[in-house]
């Protein structure tokens, strides 16, 4: 007998509704098994043979599949790579099985996707003096594959987690050892490339674990932050003793807005445990050694690499990592600031004039910087959006309808409030928008502008995402900034042609514009909250 809160659990996940397993409740229990989550049998792999022939070896995981198994990679287990995917089901993509060819130089050019990589490798081993060999290479460590990810994860404790490869890189090294000096340290390097493998990639793999996302100031470095939450593994590893297979991180860029997430890769349920105010003294009094370096290039290469280049900077990987912690904090002491009081805001309404305003563009083909952007205005009651496209930075349609209706609303004594000007500029920058971004600049120097997160900081003293705002206000979103930028990437993985763009896929479209909606309203909300704290007399505010 389950007790309540066992199926309040379940019927928070949608595994339960009125005493009985959903459909998804049904599924879970099919794919529960000891190793993974996923069915009680495997993906079969086939190895040709020298005459042509197929003879089966071990079946591999679901999740290997989507992590190791990808066209392009390696396997070491039988000194292959993988060269086809079998696929079925009705849409045909189900993957059924995989094939790995051998690694001779003769076999890898008789595949289409392997055959320019094989060229490319060739190029850069001989401008680096040294004879090609893939064989002698894969065995010596100095080539390997890479299969990078993406994930959908819970943002605040426990959840569903999905991913899917996106792409698959060869990782080439120089057989040639060369000295660095840094300080009084001398370092053994050797040079690198990378040759991204021309195929798409195929499988999801989905399960439930802990996830908690933050969000940086835009203002962030990228690769430092990635830097800080290394170092923050580093610690939770050397003084905490946490594995490196079970914490994890990853960054996500969605325009403008940069987001740190640490996740469980196998769930063990020690997130939450986290005391992030203990964590901190932690990263303030550790200091890194020898060994540190070690488990840094293990959590990351390019991380590592990015390192070495900034000469061992240990301080500066610190001060991100306080920086992250800070931004968790920050948001756990605003929830305390506002969670006790009583905060009075007005019901949205046309009658208060204020309107706020929100875009998010999609890029999905990076070599024609082209994709969907989605502009909406939320006037208190009625949400306006409009999706379109760009391409080569500048937009295909006439952005007329939004212009038209922002100027309507300041034609009736409407305020504008955005959560950061600054951000929305850089988006509005990059989509071509320059008369929105022209006129956005025009009501901010005119006062009829409310950019909101400035005005909130100066009152809570504190960095102030909009992210941070949200949850403290238990505001939901049904689409989180990760889930958006999940779909975008396994749109990007189908290599979509102009013309699909162009029709403006109905699916994306519409979780677009869903996501921009509760953004609209969230943008909303903060400008409700920077009003009551009196934020419209401050000169930076809109007008009443």
């Amino acid at each position: 007998m389950l007790s309540r809160e066992d199926v309040l659990f379940l019927r928070g996940l949608g595994l339960e509704k009125d005493g009985e397993l959903t459909y998804t409740g049904k599924m879970a229990w099919v794919k529960m098994n000891f190793y993974e989550f996923a069915p009680p049998y495997g993906v079969k792999r086939w190895r040709t043979s020298e005459d042509g022939g197929l003879r089966n070896l071990e079946d591999i995981s679901h999740v290997d599949l989507v992590e190791k198994f990808q066209p392009g990679a390696f396997d070491p287990s039988s000194d292959g790579v993988v060269a086809e995917m079998r696929t079925g089901g009705r849409m045909g993509r189900i993957v059924t099985a995989v094939v790995v060819d051998s690694l001779n130089e003769s076999r890898l050019r008789r595949h289409d996707a392997l055959a320019p990589v094989l060229e490319e490798y060739q190029r850069i081993k001989q401008r680096w003096g040294e004879e090609p060999n893939v064989v002698r290479d894969f065995h010596r460590g100095n080539i390997k594959s890479v299969i990078h990810l993406v994930a959908q994860l819970p943002s605040n404790g426990f959840g569903q987690f999905t991913e899917f490869p996106q792409r698959v890189e060869w990782r080439i090294y120089s057989g040639r050892r060369r000295l660095m000096t840094i300080g009084d340290r001398t370092y053994v390097t050797r040079d690198a490339k990378v040759v991204e493998v021309p195929t798409p990639t195929y499988g999801i793999y989905g399960d439930y674990t802990y996830g908690y996302a933050v969000e940086a100031s835009p203002l962030d470095d990228t690769a430092l932050l990635r830097l800080g939450a290394s170092f923050i593994l580093i610690v939770l590893r050397r003084i905490h003793h946490l594995s490196l297979m079970i914490m994890k991180f990853d960054m996500i860029v969605l325009a403008e807005r940069k987001f740190v997430r640490f996740y469980e890769g196998e769930c063990a349920g020690h997130l939450p445990t986290i005391d992030w105010r203990a964590l901190r003294r932690d990263v303030e009094q550790y200091t890194p050694d020898e060994l540190d370096e070690i488990i840094l290039q293990q959590i990351d290469e390019e991380v590592y690499a990015d390192f070495l280049a900034r000469k061992l900077d240990w301080e500066t990987a610190r001060s991100y990592a306080l920086k992250i912690i800070d931004y968790v904090l920050a948001r756990e002491r605003i929830a305390l600031q506002l969670g006790p009081t009583v905060v009075s805001l007005p019901r949205p309404s046309r009658a208060l004039k204020l309107a706020s305003v929100a875009a998010v563009p999609l890029l999905l083909r990076e070599d024609l910087r082209a994709g969907l952007f989605c502009i909406g205005i939320f006037d208190g009651e009625e949400n306006k959006v409009y999706t379109g496209v760009f391409e080569m930075g500048s937009p295909t349609e006439s952005t007329s309808p939004i212009l038209s209706e922002l100027s309507s609303l300041v034609d009736k004594g409407f305020a504008l409030a955005v959560y950061s000007l600054e951000t929305l500029q850089s988006v509005l920058e990059e989509t071509g928008l320059s008369s929105l971004r022209a006129l956005l600049t025009g009501l901010k120097h005119s006062g009829q502008l409310l950019d909101v997160r400035p005005l909130l900081e100066k009152k809570l003293s504190s960095d102030l995402s909009l992210d941070s705002v949200e949850k403290s206000l238990s505001l939901r979103r049904s689409i989180e900034p990760g889930d958006l930028l999940a779909r975008t990437m396994l749109e990007k993985r189908r290599r979509p042609s102009m013309r699909l763009i162009r029709s403006k896929p109905s699916k994306l479209a519409e979780i677009l514009e869903l996501y921009l909606k509760e953004e609209l309203r969230s943008v909303y909300i903060a400008a409700l909250l920077a009003k009551h704290y009196g934020a419209d007399g401050d000169e930076n505010s809109a007008r009443r």
